[in-house]
């Protein structure tokens, strides 16, 4: 898989602490699993052959995480909503004029 041990530890030092954008912490909050990481360390190993393939993986990751996003902000809308609702009931001392 490797050429060698030192294109190994390159590569690793490379992908965690130059770029910021394959910060092992950045690819596990944006929901990649344990396989996705390593492949694409996988791929960093394996030099510029794969700069293609890594830049589709990224390309798919943004959409991925667009979707993710569209999907907090609609619950959090939802959220807000409740949270108007209630603090209007209160403040009316009842539901019955924030239903109608």
């Amino acid at each position: 898989m490797y050429k060698s041990n030192k294109r190994r530890h390159t590569c690793i030092y490379r992908c965690r602490y130059r770029s910021p954008s394959n910060d092992s912490l950045s690819k596990k909050s944006s929901g990649l699993t344990i396989q996705d990481i390593k492949q694409f360390m996988d791929w960093c190993a394996l030099g510029d052959e794969t700069i293609d393939t890594r830049l589709n993986f990224m390309y798919k990751q943004e959409e991925n995480i667009k979707n993710q996003m569209n999907l907090l902000t609609k619950s959090l809308k939802l959220i807000e909503f409740k949270q108007w609702y209630y603090e209007t009931a209160k403040k009316e001392g009842t539901e019955q004029h924030v239903k109608t």
